[in-house]
């Protein structure tokens, strides 16, 4: 059983972040926009966020069965922002962890 008194000889607990990738960058004149996207091993999900010049604006989760959701609702992310001024810069589109290749 854990005592809960504190020792500096315990130690830290290391927690690693979870590593994001640009999936897609957006600019307009002074700003940048990118989606991110990153896996959660704990319970199978894919993740992407929505950042605007470095601030995270939004973010949607998908597990279990809404995984199949995630390549819509990520290109109704693109499109929006395109609608909205953004220019996509190519060299920044990787392919998302969901989206097939070929």
């Amino acid at each position: 059983m854990r005592d809960d008194h504190y020792t500096p000889f315990e130690g830290k607990r290391v927690t690693a972040p979870v590593p994001t990738r640009v999936i897609r960058r957006f600019c307009k004149p002074a700003h940048v926009a990118e989606i991110r996207e990153r896996k959660v091993t704990t319970f199978r999900a894919l993740e992407w966020l929505l950042f605007v010049d470095g601030q995270l604006l939004e973010t949607r989760l998908y597990h279990g069965a809404r995984l199949r959701a995630y390549a819509g609702e990520l290109d109704e992310c693109t499109v929006d922002l395109q609608k909205n001024g953004w220019i996509e810069d190519p060299a920044a589109h990787a392919p998302a962890f969901g989206e097939v290749v070929g």
